[in-house]
């Protein structure tokens, strides 16, 4: 048999390879065409699109689609496979078709017959900076549903190497200045993905974006996004801000900027302590910074002083400066489960 891929794969449900449509259970549906075989024994229907598979191969990938093909033919559908959708006794030609949940996209399960059928994988035809952040946590939901390990760890890793932060990673200020903090609506996805996925090293960073932002630069009505999380998680943005304000306060007390200019360098040089008391000539400006962006305002130190080597500073001085800085920031981000109580 050909295999007929998928041109564009990013469409929406609605334009599918629904050139050819079919009467199923007295409803019209449009063909998945590259995932229509003639010689199939299993159909799914999601949204407006049908599928028509092998049993054999699917049931191979997922246990929770092998149980749902196996209620497929039995008299009495309570309580088979909750809480999936419930099959409805649709045949198509004695062929069984199995309508999947309401929340299911016909577009996440043609990615995971690309990937079983052979000589394919998924998004082959996508280029990876094409992917929004949204169609793979989706992926991920519908593989995390539906027990399909191997993918889920395959859109896991592209996610976390392309779109999303960790407590992990070197760097965070970028993300969460660019993509993050410009979009709260994103934030409270990726809380509601990281929980229902259970894949808690996404919940930190998403948690401190929304207790830091600025709404007053956000456009109007963007808090209500905070009204999609729970009260809970509303409780623990305020307590994880209070609690992060609390740490910044009590650890900037004892950080180099605070020692007098003419005791910062423990070699008493006269050029290092001229360049201590120009690192910062603002030192409101910084501190407010530090308290309203603690994370970003670190690393901007640090990647400074990376970039520029702070001249005129001796060795000892610099990776003093470095030191101290990079520890605050690791200090802090080691505790957002800490503040926002996530290991609750």
């Amino acid at each position: 048999m050909t295999y007929f891929k998928e041109n564009n794969p990013n469409k929406e449900e609605s334009q599918l390879d629904s050139e050819t449509t079919i009467m199923i259970g007295g409803r019209e549906y449009g063909k998945h065409i590259p995932h229509w075989f003639e010689d199939g024994n299993v159909g799914f229907l999601v949204g407006g699109t049908a599928f028509l598979v092998h049993r054999g191969v699917i049931s191979r990938k997922s246990s929770v689609m092998k149980t749902l093909i196996s209620s497929s033919s039995a008299k009495d559908f309570k309580d088979t496979v909750p809480p999936y959708e419930q099959p409805h006794g649709i045949t198509l030609n004695g062929v069984p078709f199995i309508k999947l949940g309401p929340d299911d996209r016909a577009i996440d399960l043609a990615q995971v017959l690309d990937f079983i059928y052979p000589d394919s994988l998924p998004f082959s035809n996508t280029a990876l900076s094409d992917l929004t952040v949204r169609d793979l946590m989706s992926f991920v939901r519908f593989t995390n549903k539906y027990l399909i390990s191997d993918l889920k760890r395959w859109a896991v890793a592209k996610l976390e190497a392309i779109h999303l932060i960790t407590p992990l990673d070197r760097w965070v200020m970028d993300a969460l200045t660019e993509r993050y903090l410009k979009n709260p609506d994103l934030c409270v996805d990726i809380i509601q993905f990281a929980l229902d996925c259970r894949l808690p090293r996404f919940l930190p960073l998403a948690f401190y974006a929304l207790a830091t932002l600025d709404w007053s630069e956000q456009p109007e009505g963007a808090s209500q996004c905070l009204e999609r999380l729970s009260p809970a998680n509303r409780c623990r943005l305020l307590e994880g801000r209070s609690a992060l304000t609390k740490a910044v306060k009590v650890n900037d007390l004892d950080v180099y900027e605070n020692v007098e200019a003419d005791d910062r360098c423990p070699n008493g040089k006269v050029e290092c302590n001229r360049v201590w008391s120009k690192l910062w000539p603002n030192p409101q400006e910084r501190w407010v910074n530090l308290l309203l962006h603690p994370l970003e305002e670190l690393e901007l130190v640090t990647a400074t002083a990376e970039r520029e080597g702070w001249k005129g500073l001796c060795l000892e001085c610099f990776q003093v400066l470095q030191a101290e800085t990079r520890g605050f920031r690791d200090d802090l981000i080691g505790q957002l489960n800490i503040f926002f109580r996530l290991e609750q």
